[in-house]
């Protein structure tokens, strides 16, 4: 199967197969090949009136808001995720917006020292990128976030040091397996094979883009 003229792997199997553009940034599209989103989801629209009185529509882009996130990693290569109440329940990578004149290593540490008390962090390279709309405080933003590979000993989160936690309600050590196989919603998609394929291969050496 081609994408654009290059090889496509089935679902299920992981591998940095396409390049594609992201900013100033060339990434690699990690191809877990599920159905399609919308590609104007999230997006608003001005309406007016031409010359001739007859309504017009100018899309407007949603504004960009940029965020780092971790995939945690425990001594076991069990990956932490966080519990929010939210749209049914979810969980997801821990991490969230920069702040101004923040760059994105520096935000994951704040990020975990925020929300997990994590003050002992073996930060590693930066492994995957994901683009998705995202309503922040009632405005849906283009959130682009960058996920960096972390390593943090079980021991060495303490909840009662996070001073940001706020609406997670747990969190949890998840193998692998847990993750392959559970039917609770987890971000981001294709989580579990990013993992799989980084503890096999290594960190890529051009991020793997998250669907």
């Amino acid at each position: 199967m081609l994408w654009r003229g290059y090889p496509v792997v089935s679902v299920g199997e992981v591998g940095p197969v396409a390049p594609e553009p992201i900013g100033e940034t060339t990434t690699y599209t990690l191809a877990i090949v599920q159905a399609s989103r919308p590609r104007r989801r999230g997006h608003r629209y001005l309406v007016g009136r031409d010359e001739a009185g007859c309504q017009t529509g100018a899309m407007r882009t949603p504004p960009l808001r940029k965020a780092a996130r971790a995939v945690v990693l425990d001594p076991d290569q069990r990956v932490l995720l966080l519990h929010y109440d939210e749209n049914d329940g979810f969980w997801a990578s821990p991490g969230g917006g920069l702040e101004p004149g923040e760059d994105y290593p520096t935000a994951v540490l704040r990020e975990l020292r925020e929300e997990l008390g994590a003050e002992k962090v073996d930060l590693s390279a930066q492994i995957a990128e994901r683009s998705t709309h995202h309503p922040v405080g009632g405005l849906t933003v283009r959130q682009v976030e960058k996920y960096f590979l972390s390593r943090i000993a079980p021991g060495d989160i303490d909840p009662d040091r996070a001073t940001q936690t706020d609406n997670i309600r747990s969190h949890r050590w998840w193998t692998l397996e847990n993750l392959r196989t559970t039917r609770e919603t987890v971000y981001p998609h294709g989580l579990s094979e990013l993992v799989t394929w980084v503890l096999a291969e290594g960190p890529p050496e051009k991020p793997m883009i998250l669907r």
